[in-house]
């Protein structure tokens, strides 16, 4: 994948305070830019998929977590029963 040069106006306070910021953690401009521009198309595909399944994005509280969980297997039951084997593996030895 090839890098392509970009011009950009920025106000020049910004743009220095950015630069030392940025200097101070050892980062680059155009680094943070990219790294920002990366997370803003995988925030869309997301979105997209969210949509394409009927879904909202968003955040819910732990009371709501148990409500929304998709019903099927139980994962407590499945990390007992694999603590089980785990310990009568272990106590074979």
């Amino acid at each position: 994948m090839g890098k392509t040069k970009v011009t950009l106006s920025v106000d020049d306070v910004l743009l220095r305070e950015s630069k030392a910021y940025l200097a101070e953690k050892n980062l680059t401009v155009s680094g943070t830019l990219e790294k920002a521009l990366s997370e803003m198309a995988v925030s869309s595909v997301v979105e997209k998929v969210a949509t394409n399944l009927g879904e909202k994005l968003g955040y819910i509280g732990y009371d709501q977590v148990p409500r929304r969980r998709p019903k099927g297997r139980d994962a407590t039951k499945i990390i007992r029963e694999a603590r089980g084997e785990r310990t009568n593996a272990i106590s074979r030895q």
